[in-house]
C-alpha cells in the first residue's frame, strides 16, 4: 500500500493512534477470534491501549541524543512489539523478558560491531520471531556485526567507520529488463565482493556479471528463474530506493534477517550498554562509531514504525510525497489494426493501392 505524507514519522503515529480507541482494538481482536471471551476481550485490549500509549510517550519523549535516546526507544519498540503480538495472538499472552541477552563478556576497549547477544528461547523478541515467522533461530548467538552490515540506512557509514563493504548495496531497476539490476559498488571495486558468500543469491536464482569499463568497475545482477521470489534478496531502505543483500551466516545457513529484527536488536544492544556498560559506551560513543549509532537513532526510529504498522496491516507500506504515474496496459495488435485501416482510408482517398 502506497501512502502519500511528507512527513513519514507523523503519518505513522496517526495511523497507531487507531488503537488507543479501545473499541476500535476490541473489533480489531474479534476479526482475529470472533469467540473471545468478553473478559479476555476487555482485558487484552486494555493492554494493547496502553502499550500503544507507552510506546508513544517513550518515543516522543527521545531527542535523538546518544546518551538518552538509546533507552527509550528500545522500549517503545519492545511496547510495540507487545502490542503486535496481543494483537494477533490475544489469548497467548506476553513473556516480561526482552527475549535477548548480552553477552557478558566486555572490555573497556570495546567496539561496536565486536558485541554480540543471545537469542532466548523467550520473551518479546521470540514473539517478534513468531510474528515474522521465526526469521531467527533460538538458542543461538548473533554478532552485531553481522547486523550492522544489513541495514541499508547504515551501508555507507558501515564502509566508511569499519573499512569494508557490508553485506548490502544499494541497486537500480533496469526499467527495459524485468529482474535485472545494476548493483552499485562501494569505491568502484567489486573484489570484496568477489569474496563474499554469495550462495542466498544463487539459491533464489540471481547471478552476478562483474565487468569493467572507461568509467570504472561494475556488476549486475540477473534474476535467471522466474519460479524463485526475488524479494528474497531484496531489501529496502524508509525513503524505498532497492538493496541487494547478502544474508547473514547463522547454524551454518545464510539467511535474510528481517528489518524489524536488525532494529530490535540494535536498539536493545544501545540501551543494554547505556544502562550496564556505561564506561565501554563511553569510549564507544567517543569513537567514530558515533557516526553509526546517530544514523541509526535518526533513521531506524522511523523504519521501525512503518515495520511495526506493516506487520499489523498484513502488507507491505510504502511512504511517498508525490503520486506515481501509471502506465496503461496496451493491445498493440489493435493499434495495428487500427494504423492498417487508416492507411487503407488514405490511400482509397488518393487513389492508390490499398494492398
Amino acid at each position: 500500500m502506497q501512502i502519500i505524507t511528507n512527513n513519514i514519522e507523523k503519518e505513522c503515529w496517526d495511523l497507531l493512534s487507531l488503537y488507543e480507541d479501545i473499541e476500535y482494538v476490541k473489533e480489531q481482536i474479534k476479526l482475529v477470534k470472533p469467540k473471545i471471551k468478553q473478559t479476555s476481550l476487555k482485558k487484552v485490549a486494555s493492554e494493547i491501549n496502553l502499550y500503544i500509549k507507552q510506546a508513544n510517550e517513550l518515543y516522543n519523549s527521545n531527542n535523538d541524543s546518544i546518551i538518552t535516546s538509546p533507552l527509550t526507544l528500545f522500549y517503545s519498540i519492545n511496547n510495540l512489539v507487545k502490542a503486535v503480538y496481543l494483537l494477533k495472538n490475544p489469548t497467548n499472552g506476553i513473556k516480561a523478558s526482552h527475549g535477548l541477552s548480552l553477552n557478558t563478556e566486555s572490555g573497556i576497549n570495546y567496539k561496536l560491531n565486536e558485541i554480540s547477544v543471545h537469542i532466548n528461547n523467550s520473551g518479546t523478541f521470540c514473539d517478534l520471531n513468531k510474528l515474522l515467522n521465526n526469521n531467527l533461530p533460538e538458542n543461538i548467538d548473533i554478532s552485531l556485526n553481522d547486523v550492522l552490515k544489513s541495514i541499508p540506512e547504515l551501508s555507507l557509514l558501515y564502509n566508511l567507520v569499519y573499512g569494508e563493504e557490508p553485506n548490502i548495496y544499494l541497486m537500480k531497476k533496469n526499467l527495459d529488463k524485468s529482474y535485472e539490476y545494476k548493483v552499485e559498488l562501494f569505491n568502484n571495486s567489486y573484489e570484496q565482493l568477489e569474496k563474499k558468500d554469495l550462495s542466498l543469491l544463487s539459491t533464489n536464482s540471481v547471478r552476478f556479471n562483474f565487468f569493467h569499463d572507461p568509467f570504472g568497475n561494475h556488476c549486475h545482477a540477473f534474476k535467471t528463474a522466474a519460479t524463485e521470489n526475488i524479494n528474497n534478496i531484496l531489501e529496502k531502505d524508509i525513503y524505498n530506493n532497492i538493496y541487494l543483500t547478502l544474508g547473514i551466516s547463522l547454524n551454518n545457513q545464510i539467511i535474510k534477517i528481517h528489518q524489524l529484527n536488525a532494529i530490535y536488536i540494535l536498539f536493545y544492544v544501545f540501551s543494554m550498554e547505556l544502562r550496564y556498560r556505561a564506561y565501554e559506551w563511553i569510549n564507544i560513543i567517543n569513537s567514530k562509531e558515533k557516526a553509526i549509532i546517530k544514523k541509526a537513532i535518526e533513521e531506524l526510529k522511523v523504519k521501525m514504525l512503518v515495520c511495526i504498522l506493516s506487520l499489523i496491516m498484513n502488507e507491505e507500506l510504502e511512504f511517498t510525497n508525490r503520486i506515481e504515474n501509471y502506465k496503461e496496459d496496451v493491445d498493440y495488435s489493435k493499434i495495428t489494426d487500427e494504423i492498417l485501416k487508416e492507411i487503407k482510408k488514405r490511400n482509397r482517398m488518393y487513389g492508390r493501392s490499398i494492398l
